[in-house]
């Protein structure tokens, strides 16, 4: 998959799920959130690394590599909730 695809599919994802959960790596827990706080947290982190490869700041693989680790730790179940770790 290309950049543009990914993208769309983690937005695809987070979209239709009615619940998020995100893994807390200290407590070993998945917590519940809302929507807007990881599509934040995605479009924020996707927007600075674009702006910083547009610079020269950034290789261009990282940008890469950010899209397919979040588009594998964003998996939706069958209930349509979203557990991302």
């Amino acid at each position: 998959m290309n950049n543009q695809e990914l993208r769309k599919s983690i937005l695809s994802k987070i979209s239709k799920a009615k619940t998020i959960y995100v893994f807390n790596g200290y407590t070993e827990f998945y917590f519940k959130t809302i929507k807007a706080d990881l599509l934040e947290t995605f479009r924020n982190t996707y927007k600075n690394l674009s702006e910083s490869i547009k610079k020269g700041t950034t290789p261009k693989y990282y940008l890469n590599d950010y899209l397919e680790e979040f588009n594998n730790n964003c998996k939706i179940n069958e209930h349509m909730e979203v557990y991302f770790n």
